[in-house]
């Protein structure tokens, strides 16, 4: 019986500190400002849409469907222009294309490089 109730304490004590340890990083990524997964596509989109940084694609596109992917929710803060009329994109001739600073960066874009185009850190 006494055995039993090392064990019960041991696991119980081992789940309380997995939750004092994922809420205390949780903290600490707010904190710090240093964010992961969602909160990071989240800050970049932010910062993006804060730089006028604009995203250009077509709906059909499988290339501008795995950039939308790459942001998860936090696509809905980019701000992206449908190409599917031209007039709106004459210039442009590869999909998805990134508009930052007036200049035109062709082609699936990985979070970090938007963040070294952009200086969104």
């Amino acid at each position: 019986m006494e055995t039993k109730n090392k064990t019960i304490i041991t696991f119980l004590s081992l789940i309380i500190l997995i939750a004092l340890f994922y809420n205390s990083t949780q903290w600490l990524s707010r904190t710090t400002g240093y964010a992961t997964g969602e909160d990071e596509k989240t800050l970049l989109a932010q910062c993006l849409t804060g730089k006028n940084i604009k995203l250009y694609v077509l709906p059909n596109c499988p290339a501008c469907s795995n950039q939308r992917n790459l942001f998860g929710n936090a696509f809905n803060l980019i701000s992206y222009t449908d190409c599917t009329d031209y007039k709106s994109c004459p210039r442009l001739t590869t999909f998805p294309s990134w508009e930052i600073d007036g200049k035109i960066f062709p082609g699936n874009k990985s979070l970090e490089e938007l963040k070294n185009l952009s200086h969104c850190s």
